[in-house]
């Protein structure tokens, strides 16, 4: 899964008062892995082409992004389900994921995880616990 920081970085300007801003990296993973019932579910949930690209298209309408790509290390697709980068924006800075041996079964798994948690992710956002450095 992913890494995060959440602290601000500081940048120094040549004139004027420091000022803080996000870092690059301020993103951080929902880890929500879906349990036996909730994999039945989602293989038992019966979603056209068009069905699943309209909940594509709704996610995108309310801001969020949504990509897929193959990932090697887990040799399956997976989609990513960013939430918006507006302030205040539902799901700011968490990524959702969805894995599949399609892009069309990932996009599924990651609007079905969207759907089964209400829409609201941040209880299971990742936090990085272990110490990285000596």
């Amino acid at each position: 899964m992913g890494q995060t920081n959440d602290t601000k970085q500081r940048v120094k300007r040549k004139s004027g008062p420091q000022e803080a801003v996000p870092r690059f990296d301020s993103s951080r993973f929902i880890n929500y892995e879906l349990d036996t019932a909730e994999q039945a579910q989602c293989k038992g949930w019966v979603v056209s082409s068009d069905d699943l690209w309209e909940e594509v298209s709704a996610l995108v309408d309310d801001g969020y992004a949504v990509s897929v790509k193959f990932d090697t290390k887990s040799e399956a697709y997976a989609s990513f389900v960013r939430g918006g980068s507006e302030e205040g924006a539902a799901n700011r800075g968490l990524i959702l994921t969805g894995r599949g041996t399609t892009p069309a079964k990932a996009l599924k798994q990651a609007v079905f995880k969207h759907k089964k948690l209400g829409g609201q992710w941040g209880e299971f956002a990742e936090k990085r616990t272990a110490v990285l450095d000596d």
